[in-house]
């Protein structure tokens, strides 16, 4: 994928958790169900531990003058032991005794938790922060650069309450909190420098430096050339979505309703809408109908909901009536229907509303980062592009002239008159309107530009590597907070050169934060060569235009050094942890394998393969139960969600799964018999497992909680058949080992 992804990849936090209330019922029965384990294993990864030496001290004796005679010889003093000394800090030890109290005793908990720890927590909003669980917290404020300990002054958790009086009670409270947080963090940036001293013996293998200031720029150039309304929402705040394309008078959209600013560029709609006044949208009018007849819609979106029925049509963008009395009065509408993208357009051969529309099956709605395009041109028709690929849906005739409304409105979110009740739910990130029809090349370079902001920045290793070389990296601002780091590639006539374990470091130090790239052990062979697909977000210090950048390697060609900013700990010595669970869970690969021969759904499937690798650092690490955590589970159900999403859409799978084919289920009698192929497949009449009767009866009264006691069909069916699968699929049966 492109680099836009790895974006998007790691700013997930600022996605809510959707349809909490419908699955519901998958988690409790997940609780029925963890009470006995199936079969099957996995792995686990082993760590060797360091050792410590000590050296000796020497000791010297002086004699007096010439008339005193020397002292009888002593024997030499007995050795001396060292002082024990302790090891280093852990960090997750010191945020527990620092930020993570502040957390809990504030606002924070009460979005930022999972629910199924903690039941009060209605309306759960990630990153988890101030969770239950002490590791899945830590991981979340690290992870996701929520704290700068080299400057606790910029960390986000500082700024956010008095920069956006971010749920904490008014401009003083916020205040108040902000004050607390920043002696907490201050707190911890103290005792970590005291309790983990840089080390002083160990060498660095680093890179030269580089700044934003010799930074190139990274992405695709975008064709813009013939747009004439662009929003980027990177105001961050207020009531206003700012027409940025320079073209005409400005065609601003008024917010109206529950819309929240994201982090780095982003609006989410909740249940509001944005619109611009009608003089304001005519220049559409003037520009497209009058001029071209032929125009392109383009956005950059993440849905709320793979599945968005609200009886019609689900607004993303429109350009509509403005009252009652034109009631189905359409210039364009580009919305969902159910699981597809659709794009109605007024012209000579359509109707008023603009149908018939184009309905795009050639690519379904993912709740993930979307690029969506739609051309509009009245010789050739309509054609729809899914993050840069013709997906195989157009016309097949002309549309004619665009007999366009003048005094239409423009707006997104639903409907334009404030009484229509089309709500589109989901993140804005970008919506440009181009009064031209771009063609597939143009689309496949504004789906590689991404969301643009990126610079390479080429890391300088030819002192290391010994002859010309360079890694780089191209780097962007994620949010007032934050850099991604994304695409390390290696850059030398030089092959067969060994990098291990690279870490980023801003102002010559190594920020708290999950450095991905440290998993990197890999020898480059050719020039060019990508280093690691992934992306990191790393916490900002003083800004782009002061903060300078270095790479640490562990390995980097014949130099082996130290790529951690701490020395690490000691070895512990032996742990006597008691007596040992019988059962364990599966990790990581094991989860993801049994899964797709469960449902015969290969693991290379696309929607599956970008689902585990989104949720592979979530799933178990080890076959430890002791150490499985809720979040773990919920990832284990988000990957399971996902492989009963393409068993109920594969019709061999939904044979193989339910004994039949995924059609409407006709009545009880249907449901229990594909209840009962549910069972057979996933769980088994066998020793050590779930009975029948107990879990049938669990899952037909899921089923029957999503509308489905008696049959059902349509989206009803799809839900049920999703859920059943997944709430089996993700319970302990398949977990436990």
């Amino acid at each position: 994928m492109a680099h836009n992804s790895l974006v998007v990849s790691r700013n997930k936090d600022i996605r809510r958790i959707h349809s909490w209330v419908q699955w519901t019922g998958i988690v409790m029965l997940m609780i029925v169900l963890s009470a006995c384990g199936g079969g099957g294993g996995g792995g686990s990864d082993d760590g060797a531990a360091g050792t410590t030496t000590t050296g000796t001290n020497n000791t010297g004796t002086n004699t007096g003058g010439n008339n005193t005679a020397p002292p009888a010889p002593t024997a030499p003093p007995a050795p001396v032991p060292p002082a024990p000394t302790m090891p280093p800090a852990n960090d997750e030890q010191l945020f527990a005794t620092t930020v993570y109290p502040v957390m809990r005793a504030n606002q924070c908990l009460n979005c930022h938790a999972d629910p199924t720890i903690l039941p009060g927590v209605l309306d759960p909003v990630l990153p988890l922060m101030a969770d239950e669980d002490l590791t899945t917290a830590y991981n979340a404020v690290v992870n996701n650069a929520k704290v700068s300990l080299s400057n606790p002054a910029n960390s986000r958790l500082v700024r956010k309450p008095v920069d956006e009086t971010h749920n904490c009670g008014g401009a003083v409270a916020c205040q108040e909190f902000s004050d607390t947080m920043l002696a907490a963090v201050q707190a911890w940036a103290d005792a970590a420098a005291a309790a983990n001293p840089p080390p002083n013996n160990l060498p660095r293998v680093a890179s030269a430096m580089a700044s934003f200031a010799d930074g190139q720029d990274g992405g695709a150039a975008r064709v813009d050339a013939n747009v004439i309304a662009l929003y980027d929402f990177s105001s961050g705040a207020g009531d206003v979505v700012v027409d940025r394309s320079g073209v005409g008078t400005p065609m601003d959209l008024l917010i109206e309703g529950e819309m929240e600013w994201v982090d780095g560029g982003g609006l989410q709609n909740v249940n509001g809408k944005a619109r611009a006044a009608a003089a304001d949208s005519a220049k559409l009018f003037n520009l497209i109908s009058e001029d071209q007849d032929e125009f392109t819609i383009e956005a950059w979106i993440v849905p709320a909901a793979e599945d968005q029925n609200v009886g019609g049509i689900s607004v993303i963008a429109a350009f509509q009536r403005t009252d009652n009395a034109s009631i189905n009065n359409n210039n364009f509408i580009l919305g969902q229907v159910n699981t597809n993208f659709q794009l109605r357009t007024r012209s000579e051969s359509t109707g008023n509303n603009g149908q018939p529309a184009l309905d795009v099956n050639g690519a379904t709605v993912r709740t993930e980062l979307m690029h969506v395009v739609l051309t509009v041109d009245g010789t050739s028709g309509r054609k729809a592009y899914i993050d840069g690929q013709f997906v195989g849906d157009m016309d097949g005739a002309p549309l004619g002239q665009l007999n366009w409304d003048a005094a239409f409105g423009f707006t997104i979110g639903n409907e334009y008159e404030a009484q229509s009740g089309n709500l589109w739910q989901g993140t804005y990130r970008m919506v440009a309107i181009h009064n031209r029809a771009l063609s597939e090349v143009q689309v496949q370079q504004n789906f590689d530009a991404g969301l643009g902001n990126f610079v390479t920045l080429a890391f300088d290793v030819s002192a290391v590597v010994g002859a010309p070389a360079s890694v780089q990296m191209q780097v962007a601002e994620l949010d007032d907070y934050s850099y991604v780091f994304a695409n390390p590639t290696f850059v030398s006539d030089v092959n067969g050169v060994p990098i291990k374990n690279i870490r980023i470091a801003v102002n010559n130090n190594v920020p708290v934060a999950t450095q991905v790239f440290r998993s990197v052990d890999m020898t480059a062979m050719q020039n060019g060569e990508v280093i690691s697909p992934l992306g990191a977000v790393i916490a900002k210090d003083n800004g782009p235009g002061l903060d300078v950048f270095h790479l640490e390697f562990e390995t980097l060609g014949a130099q082996v050094g130290s790529g951690d900013a701490y020395v690490p700990p000691s070895e512990p010595g032996i742990v006597d942890l008691g007596v040992l669970p019988d059962v364990g869970v599966r990790s990581f690969s094991s989860v993801n394998n049994a899964m797709s021969v469960l449902t015969t759904i290969p693991v290379t499937q696309n929607t599956v393969r970008d689902r585990y690798e989104e949720l592979r650092d979530q799933l178990p690490a080890s076959t430890d139960i002791m150490a499985f955590g809720a979040a773990q589970q919920i990832a284990i159900q988000r990957l399971a969600v996902t492989y009963c999403d393409r068993v109920r859409r594969t019709n061999s799978a939904c044979q193989v799964v339910f004994g039949q084919s995924c059609n409407n289920i006709a009545n009880a009698q249907d449901k229990e018999n594909r209840v009962n192929a549910l069972f057979d497949r996933f769980v088994g009449d066998v020793a050590n497992q779930p009975a029948r009767a107990e879990t049938t009866a669990a899952i037909n009264s899921l089923m029957g909680d999503l509308g489905c006691a008696n049959g059902c069909s349509g989206a009803t069916k799809d839900t049920a058949l999703q859920a059943s699968c997944a709430a089996v699929l993700s319970s302990g049966v398949m977990t436990i080992n």
